[in-house]
C-alpha cells in the first residue's frame, strides 16, 4: 500500500507507506509565539471518511516575499494508545505573495476502519522545530453507505430569520458510485411538508446562495440561507440524493424559530430610486450628485442633482464576483470641488471571478465621467472564499484615508500586527504611510477586528466609530483609538478584558451591521443586510461616547448610508436608494 501526495501545484507523488515511513519519532515543537501559523482546512474534526480522503492543510508567514515557508508532515496515531506513525510530508505548492500562504494537500488511502488522530507538524523554514501540531481525531468507515450530517443549527437551538444551515454529506462508497447529486432541506419529512432549499453537492457560493461544483473526494460541505420559517417549533429535515443508493436515511434537527426585530413600516421613507444594481455604496457630493457603487458590474454610477440617474456610468473597472466582493466602497476626496477626486474599493479578479487582492483607486472627475484612473493603495489582502474582505473607505478630518479589512476568514490574524487583515489602516490621499502612524512603516491604525463594514467619524470630537461584524452574536459598534486592539478573536462583546477595547454596543443575534453615518455629534444611524433595517443612536455622556437608547427606524437600510447638509439621509439596500428626511429636535 502507498500514500500518494498530491502538492498544491497539482503534481501527484508516490509518497512513502501507510505502515511506515521509516520516521520513527515526530519532529520536535518548537517554543511558541511564532509569526509562521498553520490551519488545518479538512478534513472537519470527527469526521467519518472513506478511503481515499483528503489531508489540506495551508501556512502563513505574514510578510514573507518568497517560498518555500518549509514543509509540513502528516502523521497518524491510533486514538487507543500514544505511538505516531507518519504518513508522507510534502513540498509546498505555489506561493501566494498576496496573502503570504501556501497550500498543502494530501491524498489518504489504505487505512483500516477503525478511529484516528492525524497530527500535523509544520516546520518554518530554517527552522529545526515544529509549530505546536493541529491534531484532527477522525473515523475510517469503508461501509457501503450514505450520510448526512448537520452542524447547525443545533438540535433544541433557537434560530431567527435569516439563517445559514450548514453541515456536509457523504458517499462512502463514492470510488465505486457516483457521488452525491444534491442535498434538501424540508420542513417536515420530505415530501410532506415544505421544501426549504436545495443544492449541488460542493462548495458554498455567497454569491449565488447555494452550494456548486462537484469533488472527486467523497465529502464536501452544503449551506442553504432558511428564509420565511415563521415563529415557532420547526422540524427541520435534511436528505442527500446519490445515483447509486436514492436518498439517504433523513436527519432531523429540532428548532426554535424566533422573529428578529425589525424596523417598522415607516411612510416617512421612500424608495427614490429603485431597480438598481446593488448600489453597494453611497457619497455625496457638494454640487449635490450622488456617486455610488454597482457590487458586482464594476460600475460607478452618478444621480444628477435633479434626481434623474446618469445612463453612462461614471467609471468601470474589472471586479471579482464571487463572494462579499465586487466594488464595495466610495468616498470623495475633502477637496472633491477643487480636487475633483474620487476613490473607490476595488476587489481585483483572477480568470474564475475571485478576488486575489483589493485596491484603492482614484479618478478625476472630468464633466462627468472619471478620468486618470490610478491605484492609490495596491495588494490589500482578500479572502480565498470571497468572505470578510472589509472594504469600508473614509477621509478622517485629519485629511487622511481610512480603510478597513476583515479577516478574510482567518481570525488569529486580525491580532497579527503584521498582518494587514483585520484592520483599520490610514494611509495620506497619495497612499504613503503616514509618519504619525502608531508604527514607523505601517499603514495599521487598529487592529483585532473581524469584518468592518461601515467608518464614519464624530463630528466636533472627531471620533472614528465603526460597525462591526459578529459571527453570530455581538455585531458591535467601536470607538477607534490609535493603535487599539478590538480582541477579535480571543474575545466578543463587552468583554471587560484589557488591554481589549469593548465596544460601546453589542447586538446579538448578529445581524450584520453595515454602514454608518452621523447626523449630527450626539445622533449616530447605521444599517444592517439581514434585516434591512435603519437603527438610530441617540448619544450622551459629558463627550457623547455612550449610547442612550437605540431605536429601530424603519426599514430599507441593507448596504451604505449618508447625510446631507440639510440633515436628510439616502440609504440603499440591494435593489434601491432610499431618501428620509428625519424630524429634528
Amino acid at each position: 500500500m502507498a500514500l500518494v501526495l498530491v502538492l498544491g501545484a497539482g503534481i501527484a507523488l508516490a509518497g512513502a507507506s501507510c505502515i511506515s515511513s521509516g520516521d520513527d519519532e515526530p519532529p520536535p515543537v518548537g517554543p511558541p509565539g511564532r509569526a509562521t501559523r498553520i490551519e488545518v482546512l479538512s478534513p472537519p474534526e470527527g469526521a467519518i471518511l472513506s478511503l481515499p480522503f483528503l489531508v489540506q492543510a495551508v501556512v502563513t508567514t505574514p510578510g514573507a516575499q518568497e517560498a518555500p515557508l518549509g514543509r509540513v508532515e502528516v502523521w497518524l496515531a491510533e486514538q487507543r494508545g500514544d505511538g505516531q506513525r507518519k504518513l508522507g510530508e510534502a513540498v509546498p505548492g505555489s506561493f501566494d505573495p498576496v496573502t503570504f500562504r501556501q497550500f498543502f494537500n494530501f491524498q489518504v488511502d489504505g487505512l483500516a476502519d477503525g478511529t484516528y488522530d492525524l497530527v500535523v507538524y509544520a516546520i518554518p523554514a530554517g527552522e529545526d522545530t515544529a509549530l505546536e501540531p493541529v491534531r484532527r481525531p477522525i473515523a475510517v468507515d469503508a461501509s457501503d453507505d450514505v450520510r448526512v450530517f448537520v452542524d447547525a443549527p443545533k438540535e433544541g437551538e433557537t434560530i431567527r430569520m435569516p439563517f445559514l444551515l450548514e453541515g456536509w454529506a457523504l458517499d462512502l462508497s463514492a470510488r465505486r458510485g457516483t457521488g452525491i447529486e444534491r442535498v434538501e432541506v424540508w420542513d417536515g419529512p420530505r415530501g410532506e411538508g415544505m421544501l426549504l432549499g436545495e443544492a449541488t453537492y460542493g462548495f458554498y457560493r455567497p454569491d449565488l446562495g447555494k452550494a456548486v461544483g462537484a469533488t472527486r473526494f467523497n465529502s464536501a460541505g452544503f449551506n442553504f440561507v432558511l428564509r420565511g420559517l415563521r415563529s415557532g417549533p420547526h422540524a427541520l429535515h435534511v436528505y442527500a440524493l446519490t445515483g447509486r443508493r436514492g436518498w439517504s436515511d433523513r436527519v432531523v434537527v429540532n428548532v426554535q424559530v424566533s422573529d428578529l426585530p425589525v424596523g417598522p413600516d415607516n411612510p416617512e421613507i421612500e424608495a427614490a430610486w429603485d431597480g438598481l444594481a446593488f448600489p453597494s455604496g453611497l457619497a455625496l457630493a457638494p454640487d449635490g450628485r450622488i456617486f455610488f457603487t454597482e457590487l458586482q458590474t464594476g460600475n460607478v454610477r452618478v444621480i444628477e442633482p435633479d434626481g434623474s440617474l446618469r445612463p453612462e456610468p461614471f467609471a468601470h473597472v474589472e471586479v471579482a464576483t464571487r463572494g462579499e466582493v465586487g466594488l464595495l466602497s466610495i468616498a470623495l476626496a475633502p477637496d472633491f470641488s477643487a480636487s475633483r477626486y474620487v476613490y473607490v474599493v476595488r476587489s481585483v479578479p483572477d480568470e474564475n471571478g475571485r478576488a486575489v487582492k483589493h485596491q484603492v483607486l482614484r479618478f478625476r472627475d472630468q464633466n462627468g465621467i472619471g478620468v486618470e484612473e490610478t491605484v492609490i493603495v495596491d495588494n490589500l489582502p482578500a479572502s480565498s472564499t470571497g468572505l470578510h474582505n472589509g472594504g469600508a473607505i473614509e477621509f478622517g478630518p485629519d485629511g487622511m484615508l481610512y480603510v478597513s479589512t476583515g479577516d478574510n476568514e482567518q481570525p488569529m490574524s486580525a491580532g497579527d500586527a503584521a498582518s494587514l487583515r483585520g484592520k483599520i489602516l490610514r494611509y495620506t490621499p497619495e497612499g504613503s504611510i503616514p509618519d504619525d502612524n502608531p508604527s514607523p512603516g505601517s499603514p495599521v491604525y487598529a487592529m483585532g477586528l473581524r469584518n468592518v463594514f461601515g467608518m464614519a467619524f464624530q463630528p466636533f470630537t472627531g471620533r472614528l466609530w465603526v460597525t462591526e461584524n459578529g459571527p453570530d452574536t455581538d455585531d458591535e459598534v467601536n470607538i477607534v483609538v490609535v493603535g487599539g486592539h478590538y480582541g477579535w478573536p480571543e474575545v466578543r462583546g463587552a468583554a471587560a478584558q484589557p488591554p481589549f477595547i469593548d465596544p460601546v454596543l453589542a447586538l446579538s443575534p448578529s445581524v450584520g451591521v453595515t454602514d454608518i453615518v452621523f447626523r449630527d455629534a450626539a445622533t449616530a444611524y447605521f444599517c444592517d443586510v439581514v434585516t434591512r433595517t435603519l437603527h438610530r443612536l441617540d448619544l450622551t455622556g459629558p463627550t457623547l461616547d455612550q449610547v442612550g437608547t437605540h431605536e429601530l427606524v424603519g426599514r430599507g437600510c441593507g448596504l451604505s448610508i449618508v447625510v446631507a447638509p440639510d440633515g436628510t439621509l439616502f440609504f440603499s439596500d440591494d435593489h434601491a436608494i432610499y431618501r428620509y428626511r428625519p424630524s429634528l429636535p
